[in-house]
């Protein structure tokens, strides 16, 4: 016995004659709408409504000290008087130089166009008064220091190779000053000019102070070259003792005639420098694994530099990274150069403000696609060998107005043993303007710097706006010593340590 569905009426019934074929048609798909939920916003609980109609009460009642006082209520007030109104310091004019103060103290603060140099500070209480006018007073302070610039000091490091009353210091024109007869280099590196060293870490500390206010991003880096004089006395012959010298020193940072140049000749020097800096007998820096190396494409304009990195595509193309735009000030916010006359080079410790940015301006954007650059070999080992990419720039009319030089360069890295510091040396080849097609000239440079010296050297303070540090600069010096001044020491034997080391290449 079979047993089969219930035959009845409907789409039950089923026919004996089986399905009916029907007419082909063209069916047209079905158009489904995307079906959209609607939007809901979550309802704000009643803690969060609280929290927000208190964050705007407190943001209206700071507001309220912005502008003109109240007619209406009784104030104490004060005139702070600036002596001189040709030295009034720069920023004092702009509309939010004390709004900060004037909402962290509850005063009032208002100038007289007429009377420029004249401070008018109003408050409720005696006691407000009182810490609106000492922050008034750091606020001025420190927009003198953040328009300071310091001048350039020039310093003579202690001899470690010659008698100081008997050396004869060669001194030419548009030439490095050295002495003749200095022994040769030692073979201890740890041998340092202890007067030298133990004035710096003295002049550090108090210079670094007024570095704290400046607002731009703050860069730093010792750099190893030559200093070279432009300029002497008359009457000075070209061998002069270690007075006249120091004479001259202390000339130069008022009157010019002397500049720190970091461009060195003979860029074949670099890799026997990056051999000997990372030699293990030494001792000063890591393995040659650990070096890392990277080449990057510079367009520097009048008013700024456009920075590439250089990278290896898979099938063996080189492409350029992203671009960043560099802004520098024209004064360094600290310039030191320290001569070492018996040695083969000098060094110098710049601070300087600059501005980072993506946003390339648009007349120098469209220079990036004139750029051709292509390697035969891989591109890591040739970076090692120090040898450069061949380069194409295609010519463009702006770029005849707007690139003054274009810089292809190389650099090694090489870590310090047991820091945060890294020695790089670059090899830069330079064209004149935004051509390919002339002359290059080749040099080789060697700087030294702290890897954590970009974020912490531009660290704020949510309290007083000012960069921060830590305690005696400590975050900038990092080390194991709780006195800062050991770890001040330990950088600048660093920095000798290096020297000597550059001293013996032949």
């Amino acid at each position: 016995m079979k047993l089969g569905r219930p035959s009845g009426d409907g789409e039950n019934r089923r026919s004996t004659r089986g399905p009916r074929a029907s007419p082909p048609k063209n069916r047209v798909p079905r158009q489904t709408k995307t079906r959209s939920w609607p939007k809901t916003t979550a309802t704000p609980s009643f803690y969060s409504q609280l929290e927000e109609r208190r964050r705007q009460k407190a943001s209206a009642e700071e507001d309220m000290y912005i502008g003109p006082p109240p007619m209406d209520r009784m104030l104490v007030d004060c005139l702070l008087v600036i002596p001189g109104k040709h030295m009034l310091p720069q920023g004092l004019d702009y509309p939010t130089a004390f709004q900060d103060v004037c909402r962290t103290n509850k005063v009032w603060i208002t100038r007289l166009e007429s009377e420029p140099n004249i401070i008018h500070i109003r408050s409720e209480t005696m006691l407000q008064l009182q810490n609106g006018l000492a922050a008034v007073n750091r606020a001025i302070r420190d927009m003198r220091l953040g328009n300071e610039h310091q001048s350039p000091r020039f310093i003579i490091q202690g001899f470690t190779r010659a008698a100081r009353d008997n050396a004869r210091i060669t001194l030419v024109l548009n030439a490095r000053p050295f002495i003749a007869n200095a022994a040769q280099s030692p073979n201890n590196q740890n041998v340092f000019p202890e007067p030298t060293l133990s004035d710096l870490c003295a002049d550090i500390g108090s210079s670094f102070e007024t570095l704290r206010v400046v607002e731009s991003r703050l860069k730093m880096s010792v750099r190893f070259g030559q200093f070279i004089v432009r300029a002497k006395k008359r009457g000075l012959t070209d061998q002069i003792s270690y007075d006249d010298f120091l004479g001259l020193m202390k000339m130069y940072p008022r009157r010019g005639g002397a500049l720190f140049e970091p461009r060195n000749s003979n860029p074949q020097l670099a890799r026997l420098a990056v051999e000997r800096l990372a030699n293990a007998e030494i001792g000063l820096c890591q393995s040659p694994q650990e070096v890392e190396y990277s080449c990057t494409l510079e367009l520097v304009a009048k008013d700024g530099i456009v920075h590439m990195g250089v990278a290896s595509e898979p099938a063996g193309r080189l492409r350029l990274l992203d671009a960043n735009w560099e802004t520098k000030e024209h004064s360094p916010r600290l310039n030191w150069t320290v001569s070492a006359p018996d040695m083969k080079f000098d060094w110098n410790l710049k601070v300087q403000a600059c501005t980072i940015a993506t946003d390339v301006p648009v007349h120098l954007r469209g220079l990036l696609r004139c750029v051709n650059i292509k390697l035969e070999s891989d591109l890591d080992s040739a970076l090692r060998r120090f040898e450069f990419p061949i380069i194409r720039l295609q010519p463009a009319t702006v770029a005849k107005e707007t690139v003054e030089v274009t810089r292809l360069k190389i650099s090694a890295v090489l870590p310090v043993q047991d820091t945060m510091y890294v020695v790089r040396v670059t090899v830069t080849r330079a064209w004149m303007g935004f051509n390919s097609d002339v002359q290059p000239e080749d040099t080789w440079e060697v700087d030294f710097y702290g890897l954590h010296w970009d974020e912490t050297m531009n660290y704020v303070s949510t309290e007083d706006r000012r960069k921060d540090w830590g305690q005696d600069f400590a975050n900038i010096w990092p080390g194991e010593e709780p006195d800062v001044s050991v770890r001040i020491r330990r950088f600048l034997q660093t920095i000798f340590r290096i020297q000597h080391v550059l001293d013996g290449l032949e």
